[in-house]
């Protein structure tokens, strides 16, 4: 629920703090304690939060869900020891970045309390290309001892490698071993992705529902309401007042634009994320749940394009870094949305490839300067491009080899890869742009 890296920040200080009360995350066997207290405001003497530079460019400027509004990583660190990890025994692993499901009224007006305790730590802006990286320290008056709790989150944003009270190590796992949610062997060339969707069972699909579920509920919610910047309410009225076609392709965008601006906005409604991402998870699966819709397409027939598109998507990310200086939505899941939405459309093997370098050839190289309102804009767009780059492919459009397409697909989203890499410079120029918009905010 929420931006994911807020989410994740305040993941990682409720880790800290109910730790100081043997509650700890239920897939780490370590026990748990429903009967966490309140922390008593008066009893932190300070929370330190420190994150890479992809997780501070996201959570900066994103609104926080049930806030009203409300932006900035102190606030999520400090909405984050409000929480119980524990609230209901059976969560699995990935069910904590829904942990702000549980803020109110009263826990925000102590939380907004508690922010001039936090403190963010210098962001690593180095040139290295950096993980997920999110570390918490928490000094806290238990006992009337001045206790300290460690907790880092590290390659993915709910993957836990640290729990530590004062010197004694409760949990630690190595950084170099890959998270759990990494652990993947997925092809790479479009007719073995084709074999997998085409033989999934029925729980498989039951999964695969949860997206089309989920998803449509957040983007309901963002019709129904204005959040962000109004976005939507402006697409809305355009089509009212005839400025804009009230076709499929219009369609497509304003329901993207629904989930990502309330999402954007800190709607109280989680996303069913791909690669890490909630944006991307809207981008990856709502154009194929509107064109479905549209052309009256079976649910198989949906359900297997779907999964198309989160594996497409996943591969690329694969290459790229789930966190870069590259849009994720542009670059990674509006490329698995046209592969998915040309399966959808009847496409084979070839139309698929064609389909994947039609929209990394249009659409590669838009930048990540931070999760924010304006990420409506870019993820309406992506997913207009998606639709044409489907229909150019199912109407007998190749590109040619040249630039950053190859003949394979796995090539060209290998180069994806490159130049993600490649841009750590870009990316450490944005963050520096956003430190000093921070700044200057503060000040004003």
């Amino acid at each position: 629920m929420g931006c994911t890296e807020v989410a994740a920040i305040g993941l990682a200080t409720s880790t800290a703090y109910n730790a100081l009360f043997g509650n700890y995350p239920v897939h780490l066997g370590l026990g748990i304690n429903k009967s966490v207290p309140l922390p008593d405001t008066e009893k932190v003497e300070k929370l330190m939060i420190r994150v890479d530079r992809n997780v501070f460019k996201n959570a900066c400027g994103v609104a926080i869900p049930k806030t009203n509004g409300q932006r900035g990583i102190k606030l999520a660190a400090a909405l984050g020891i409000f929480t119980n990890l524990n609230k209901n025994a059976t969560l699995k692993k990935q069910q904590y970045l829904n942990i702000f499901d549980q803020i109110n009224a009263p826990i925000l007006e102590r939380a907004n309390g508690l922010v001039g305790k936090v403190e963010i730590g210098e962001a690593d802006i180095g040139e290295k290309i950096t993980d997920i990286d999110i570390s918490a320290e928490l000094i806290y008056l238990k006992d009337e001892t001045e206790t300290i709790a460690k907790t880092r989150i590290c390659g993915a944003h709910d993957n836990i490698v640290l729990i530590q009270i004062n010197d004694r190590k409760i949990y630690e796992q190595s950084t170099d071993q890959k998270a759990e949610n990494e652990e993947e062997n997925l092809p790479e060339n479009i007719a073995g992705i084709i074999k997998i969707i085409e033989a999934i069972d029925a729980k498989e699909k039951e999964e695969l529902r949860k997206t089309i579920i989920i998803n449509k509920q957040l983007t309901k919610e963002g019709r129904g309401k204005q959040y962000g910047i109004g976005i939507v309410k402006a697409l809305e009225n355009l089509i009212q007042n005839g400025m804009l076609s009230n076709d499929l392709m219009t369609n497509i965008k304003l329901e993207t634009a629904s989930g990502v601006e309330a999402r954007m906005g800190g709607a109280p409604k989680p996303a069913m994320s791909t690669s890490g991402s909630g944006n991307m998870g809207i981008t990856a699966t709502v154009p194929i749940i509107v064109t479905a819709k549209w052309l009256k397409k079976g649910e198989d027939r949906l359900l297997k394009s779907i999964l198309l598109s989160h594996i497409v998507t996943r591969i690329i990310s694969n290459y790229t870094g789930d966190l870069s200086a590259l849009c994720g939505c542009f670059n990674k899941s509006a490329i698995g949305a046209a592969a998915g939405l040309t399966y959808l459309l009847g496409g084979k093997e070839r139309e698929i490839n064609n389909a994947i370098n039609a929209a990394a050839s249009n659409m590669t190289g838009v930048i990540c300067d931070g999760a924010k309102y304006s990420c409506t804009l870019k993820a309406m767009t992506a997913a207009g491009v998606a639709m044409e780059s489907a229909l150019m492919s199912v109407n007998g459009i190749k590109i040619p080899p040249n630039g950053i397409v190859d003949e394979k697909p796995k090539d060209t989203m290998k180069n994806i890869g490159m130049i993600s890499y490649s841009m750590a410079q870009t990316d450490m120029t944005i963050v520096k742009i956003l430190q000093n918009l921070e700044l200057t905010l503060e000040n004003n």
